[in-house]
Formats: structure tokens, C-alpha cells, sequence
């Protein structure tokens, strides 16, 4: 049976990830003011977190529509088996754009999954399962396991500063304003679908350090490790290589996170995604 793995570009796969597995990734818009832009088409995201930064508007991402998302399944023949995985319904409605557009194109072998997450955790769920499509990993295998992917999965991240969570809506601005004063770092982790606060500590060592701790504790090191950074390549050197030779990992790769969950975080943002044991 021929697969097509497709997902939205909330996943932040990268261009080699893309090619490598064949993926087809239909974009969301960024919305800054009056100009609208395609996410990775019309905008890159050093441009994104440059305009971010500049401030003068704070951006709004808008979902994929039910009629992009028929056009993109029309592309495939009846015999062409087609999973889709999205970012998480509790944070837009994409989701049920794609299932909308199953209903009308009124095909039964297009299967879609929430990913109960966003950016690197979509995006890791999502390479799993290009892996064991491009392993030649039968149908109904690939079915069974991506209930168990998403289950499984577990996602933290911090940053460099409150004021996009602010601006977002995300956190109070007495809250933002505090933080920033006393240098309070937020653990951001998803669950049950919703991107929310799992501790708060003070200074960026603490906070990279509680990344690391769950990093060590909890996953699963005979699968990947899947790190973001959002547009500061520098993080590589100071903390990805650092986590992989203290934690003895192997298996790892970088994903660049981009405007869907950028929009909250900021520039500087990092965040690490495994499954746990």
C-alpha cells in the first residue's frame, strides 16, 4: 500500500526532514498588521523573529482552511493512503479543518491524527512516523503505533523572555513584569493538548538545568532526542552538545522553532522533546 505522510507547518520540519522522507507540509499564515505571510514560503523565521523584535505588530498565526486541506488530498490517487498530522485542536482549529475536507472529498483511507502538541513535539511525532513508513513498516502497524507516539511523548521549553508570552495573552502583565525584574524563568510543557507553565525557577542555569533533569530522568535514550531553538544557532554549541555529552546521547536532532509557538516564546526560545521509557 503507498503511504503519503502530510502535516502542517506548525511542525517546523525542516527542509532536509522534508526531502529525506517525502513529506508534504501545508502552511499556516502569520498575520502581522495588515500583511499576511505563508509560514516557510513567503516569510523564513530569522525574518519572522526580526519582525517580532521590531514590535510594531504582534502577530496572529491563522489555521490551515478546509479547502486547502481538500486541494492537498485531491493531489493523491484512491489507492494512496494518507496520514496527516496536525498541531494539537485545544490550540487551533486545523484539526478540524482536516477533517472537514475528509468529509467532502469522502474518502475513507485518509487518516488524521491530532498530535496533542505543537512545534518539536509534532514535529518528533511526525518523524517517527515518516521512519517506519520509509522502513517499509506495514499499514496497520503504523496505525497501532502513532496512538502510542502521541501518548508517550513529552515536551519541555524556556526562554529568554516573558513579554511575547504577555503580548500573546499567555500570561499576565503584572506576571511578565515581576519575572522580568527578578529573572524568572517558566518551564513550558504540553498537556492534554494545551501548551501551559510546568514550574517556574529563577535564572537561566537553574532552567536549563531542570531541562536537563528531565531530559536525564525520564526519556527514553534508545529512541532520538529532538531539541528546538528558535533562531539562535549558538544554543547548539552551549547546550544541545552539552545535554548529549553529560546525558551520553547519540541519537539526537535539531529542529528550528518557528512562528506557531515563536509568536508566545520569543527568539532564544529552546525547548527538548522525547518519549518517555
Amino acid at each position: 500500500m503507498k503511504i503519503k505522510l502530510i502535516t502542517d507547518s506548525a511542525a517546523d520540519l525542516s527542509k532536509d526532514m522534508i526531502k529525506k522522507y517525502d513529506i508534504e507540509v501545508v502552511p499556516l499564515k502569520i498575520i502581522f498588521g495588515d500583511e499576511e505571510f505563508i509560514d516557510g514560503v513567503t516569510i523564513s523565521n530569522k525574518e519572522f523573529y526580526d519582525k517580532l523584535e521590531a514590535g510594531i505588530h504582534h502577530p496572529k498565526t491563522s489555521q490551515v482552511n478546509q479547502f486547502e486541506f481538500e486541494e492537498v488530498f485531491k493531489k493523491y490517487d484512491s489507492d494512496t493512503a494518507i496520514i496527516l498530522t496536525t498541531l494539537s485542536s485545544d490550540l487551533s482549529g486545523t484539526y478540524q479543518s482536516a477533517m472537514n475536507a475528509k468529509m467532502a472529498v469522502g474518502r475513507d483511507n485518509i487518516y488524521i491524527f491530532d498530535t496533542r502538541s505543537v512545534s518539536i513535539g509534532q514535529g518528533a511525532i511526525t518523524w517517527e512516523i515518516a521512519r517506519l513508513i520509509q522502513n517499509g513498516t506495514d499499514f496497520e502497524t503504523i496505525q497501532k503505533e502513532i496512538p502510542k507516539l502521541i501518548k508517550n511523548l513529552r515536551v519541555y521549553a524556556t526562554f529568554e523572555t516573558l513579554k511575547f508570552l504577555k503580548a500573546g495573552g499567555r500570561m499576565s502583565g503584572m506576571l511578565a513584569t515581576i519575572g522580568e525584574v527578578l529573572k524568572l524563568k517558566v518551564i513550558l510543557t504540553t498537556r492534554n493538548g494545551l501548551v501551559m507553565s510546568d514550574e517556574k525557577v529563577i535564572g537561566t542555569k537553574k532552567a536549563f538545568k531542570t531541562l536537563k533533569n528531565h531530559l536525564s530522568e525520564e526519556a527514553d535514550k534508545s529512541r532520538a532526542i529532538y531539541y528546538g531553538i528558535a533562531d539562535k544557532p549558538e544554543m547548539k554549541a552551549e547546550y544541545v552538545d552539552t545535554f548529549n555529552d553529560e546525558i551520553k546521547i547519540n541519537n539526537f536532532e535539531i529542529f528550528d522553532i518557528g512562528p506557531t509557538v515563536g509568536t508566545h516564546v520569543g527568539r532564544g526560545a529552546f525547548g527538548v522533546t522525547f518519549f518517555v521509557k
